[in-house]
């Protein structure tokens, strides 16, 4: 039996750096996505929601609220 090494093992330690804060939410985000040119963030939450932040300031352009707990917001690609 050959033994393979694990190659996740051997990855060098990330780095994340927070560069703001993205503010609005009223419950857990449940994804995010960028737009092609990487100027927009989309956000999808469990508060019946989408939202649009720009990526230069951070700052809440679009907010898109669902009436219907039926139509709870898991992911929204752009």
């Amino acid at each position: 039996m050959k033994v393979v090494d694990d190659p996740l093992k051997k990855r060098a330690p990330t780095t994340v750096e927070a560069r703001g804060i993205l503010t609005g939410s009223n419950a857990g985000v449940t994804a995010i996505d960028f737009d092609a040119e990487e100027s927009l963030i989309l956000g999808a939450s469990n508060d019946f929601a989408s939202r649009v932040w720009t990526v230069a300031d951070h700052r809440l352009r679009i907010f898109v609220h669902y009436t219907s707990p039926s139509q709870l917001v898991c992911y929204t690609p752009f």
